[in-house]
């Protein structure tokens, strides 16, 4: 027979596969090492594990809901890595500069304000310094032959 059960204060109907008494319910926490969930101390906990198992539809939407929010923090990082690798592929793509030096007003390579002949001037000056040569960013617009 599978009627609600007397195992517990809400009395949940169990999964076909498991018998409808309390023993089937202790034996699966007994497997998966839940020993000390059994008390009456911990009825709350009993309680939220026996919604978990043995209510299909609930287990179901929870693991969908798990599984889709890793979905979205996975998806987000994603995101994020690739800012930054957006971020650095300038200097990334040049391995010659070892020193990159800029405009104090420039927040990003993005938003590029030339050095001036002047303070270019003054940092081929430094001692050490083999070349420099002054850094220029644009965009265009390409139509090709297929429109």
């Amino acid at each position: 027979m599978h009627g609600p059960t007397n195992c517990g204060a809400i009395g949940l109907v169990p999964l076909r596969r498991f018998t409808s008494n309390c023993e089937a319910f202790r034996k699966i926490l007994h497997s998966v090492g839940f020993q000390l969930l059994l008390g009456y101390e911990n009825r709350m906990y009993r309680i939220a594990l026996k919604m978990l198992f043995f209510d299909q539809a609930k287990f179901f939407g929870l693991i969908l809901g798990v599984a889709f929010s890793i979905l979205l923090v996975n998806q987000q990082m994603v995101i994020f890595l690739g800012l930054l690798s957006r971020g650095g592929a300038v200097i990334d793509d040049t391995p010659e500069a070892n020193i990159w030096v800029m405009d104090p007003g420039v927040k990003n390579l993005d938003t590029v304000f030339p050095l001036r002949d002047i303070e270019l001037g003054r940092v081929r000056g430094v001692v050490g310094v083999q070349w420099a040569v002054p850094y220029f960013k644009s965009m265009a617009t390409v139509r090709t032959a297929t429109g």
